[in-house]
């Protein structure tokens, strides 16, 4: 901030939230769940794997009030976001999960 000629107030200055560090928590366990049923409980990640995306799904209608009460909206929407950005989450880069 001294680069800028800038200065940061002491009281008002606070550490914000990084939405990203929730990200990098929640990325490597859902890889290891991938990695653990998906040898040993294929059946059983198949079903955790369509949950999540049944709750990204309802996060989305509570989020977006285009999509409240709209679930195939809400699943077309879901869609588009995993074409435009497979890598998102693990389980979007497995073939057919």
């Amino acid at each position: 901030m001294a680069e800028c000629l800038l200065e940061l107030h002491p009281e008002k200055t606070k550490i914000v939230y990084c939405k990203d560090a929730n990200r990098r928590g929640t990325y490597p366990v859902l890889r290891g769940w991938i990695q653990y049923y998906g040898r040993f409980h294929r059946s059983v990640l198949i079903n955790v794997l369509r949950a999540i995306d049944y709750a990204l799904v309802h996060w989305a209608q509570r989020k977006y009030k285009t999509l409240h009460g709209r679930k195939a909206r809400a699943w077309a929407w879901l869609n588009g976001v995993r074409a435009r950005q497979p890598g998102l989450f693990p389980h979007w880069s497995l073939e057919g999960g």
